[in-house]
């Protein structure tokens, strides 16, 4: 590229460095657009990472408590029975 440059008018070389500059401008946009991308994504994971937590641990809490209703139960039909 360097001798390509040597070859040019001064206008060449003005445009091409304007067409560099709009290619930087665009490059840098894009880097921004994907860059708020890569963050919504990262707290989306975040957000269901969480849910997945939630989730786990949630039929054991239910299990849990029919566990002490069922207990419950019993002391009751004991207290009713004796």
């Amino acid at each position: 590229m360097g001798e390509d440059v040597l070859r040019m008018s001064t206008d060449e070389i003005v445009s091409r460095a304007r067409l560099l500059d709009n290619e930087i401008k665009i490059m840098k946009s894009e880097l921004m657009r994907i860059s708020h991308e890569l963050q919504a994504q990262n707290e989306k994971i975040k957000e269901n990472t969480e849910k997945i937590k939630v989730n786990k641990t949630l039929p054991y809490l239910v299990s849990n408590v029919i566990e002490v209703f069922i207990v419950f139960l019993c002391l009751v039909m004991q207290l009713l029975f004796l």
